[in-house]
């Protein structure tokens, strides 16, 4: 499916066509009036549609191929000859990691960037240190591995979370499954998650959801976000306690949501909590 929309008004001028009607669609007379393409699930999406596209029509703000596995690395390079791109989501695709990093070289401006999946082409580390480096503007990152990857040698590490920490206008942070590489940066998992929460102050959203090899340190770096809204601790047992937690509520005034899904902490105290923050939504 693919979705068009416009800058002007997203929800009145978006329309949709199946990729039977992607050539009709690709012209330079219709182009002219988008800014927005958000492309999914299209199986048989390939380089030659990129191309046209990308060669009708350069000014794109925001470009969504999620799901677009017909796409080679080959096709998403087109993808380098824009300038002025702030969305990208290239979630569950097949770019490489050399491929995006000259797509954020190129577009300065980017704001939100989702990637993730089971490829194994990205390396995390080598992305966050591209945007760090070329994207001073960027406030949201989703980073998502799928639970089922087998050969993990491309996980984010403290090189990488001390890297976040230079992003310095983030707004949300999205680590959903990813995996802290606890044998070798042990000693520095937490330093480096207090350093991001202590930097990014504008951070309202952090997920961690499933993120693997989080210490208690790294869990109560997180008092540090004074403007935190929302927080996901889905899924981690061992080092979300009740007195973190506590401390949690005490600092972070504009909390509205947490999720504590899964986590260790007992059903009577979740009750309590309830009953006493009733201005935050605590889901258990």
């Amino acid at each position: 499916m693919v979705n068009f929309l416009s800058p002007s008004n997203k929800s009145k001028n978006s329309s949709s066509c199946s990729f039977s009607e992607l050539p009709v669609k690709y012209t330079k007379k219709s182009l002219l009036y988008w800014s927005h393409i958000i492309i999914f699930t299209v199986i048989l999406f390939n380089k030659f549609y990129i191309l046209c596209m990308i060669n009708t029509y350069i000014f794109f703000l925001e470009l969504g191929l999620f799901y677009c596995y017909g796409i080679n690395d080959d096709g998403f390079s087109y993808l380098e000859n824009l300038k002025f791109l702030e969305y990208l989501n290239v979630n569950e695709t097949h770019i490489t990691t050399e491929t995006l990093c000259k797509i954020l070289r190129r577009n300065t401006r980017m704001r939100h960037l989702y990637i993730g999946g089971e490829d194994e082409n990205l390396n995390p580390d080598k992305i966050v240190m591209e945007l760090r480096n070329s994207c001073p503007d960027l406030e949201s990152i989703k980073l998502r591995y799928n639970r089922n990857v087998h050969a993990r040698l491309n996980i984010l590490t403290s090189k990488g979370i001390n890297d976040l920490a230079g992003c310095k206008n983030l707004r949300e942070m999205y680590l959903d499954w990813c995996h802290n590489n606890i044998i070798f940066f042990s000693n520095c998992s937490g330093a480096s998650f207090f350093r991001v929460f202590s930097s990014c102050q504008h951070l309202e959203r952090v997920s961690l959801y499933y993120c693997e090899g989080l210490t208690e340190r790294d869990i109560r770096a997180l008092a540090l976000c004074k403007n935190l809204k929302k927080l996901d601790l889905t899924g981690i047992l061992r080092c979300v306690t009740s007195e973190i937690c506590h401390t949690i509520f005490m600092n972070c005034h504009k909390l509205e949501m947490i999720n504590l899904r899964y986590s260790n902490i007992a059903k009577c105290l979740i009750l309590q909590w309830q009953q006493k923050y009733t201005h935050i939504t605590i889901t258990a």
